[in-house]
């Protein structure tokens, strides 16, 4: 089963947030302070996505542990029940 996950006022950001303000430091400090001022913002782009889709990779397999653990769980608590009866 495959839910869809939306953004709405329930949701905390707080995370997100942080990872954008540190990017924002981080960018400012580390690539313009170089002096090197011709950032080739593709790659930088590119570079970034990728590491984005791995955060969403890792943080599905994460989601699919914890599924599978209740599924364990729940299989657990049944056969107990059964047996108890």
């Amino acid at each position: 089963m495959i839910f869809f996950l939306q953004l709405d006022e329930n949701v905390q950001t707080d995370s997100l947030e942080k990872c954008v303000n540190y990017f924002n430091t981080m960018h400012t400090l580390l690539l313009l302070s170089s002096g090197d001022h011709c950032i080739h913002q593709t790659k930088l782009l590119s570079d970034h996505t990728v590491a984005f889709s791995t955060a969403c990779d890792s943080i599905r397999t994460d989601v699919a542990i914890v599924q599978a653990l209740i599924q364990v769980k729940r299989h657990c608590n049944a056969q107990k029940f059964r047996n108890n009866l």
